[in-house]
């Protein structure tokens, strides 16, 4: 399933946003389904995005594929 990007502009906007997206993938835990996030423009959204188990991701921000997860998830800024 593929987010609207609309969801996630909303997302980068408020916490309102942020309660709505993890509300949607609380009814995708245990479907079997792949969710794809668009739009990543942001460092700050990808801990959310891994949080709630989201399997792929699309946007700007994203860089070439590596083996190693080399990404801090700490919510500190």
């Amino acid at each position: 399933m593929k987010i609207d990007p609309l969801i996630i502009e909303k997302l980068n906007q408020s916490s309102d946003g942020k309660a709505e997206f993890q509300k949607l993938m609380g009814r995708m835990t245990g479907t079997g389904v792949d969710v794809i996030v668009p739009c990543v423009e942001k460092a700050y959204i990808l801990p959310i995005l891994w949080q709630q188990g989201v399997q792929y991701i699309q946007g700007h921000y994203i860089n070439k594929p590596s083996f190693d997860m080399d990404y801090d998830f700490s919510e500190s800024s």
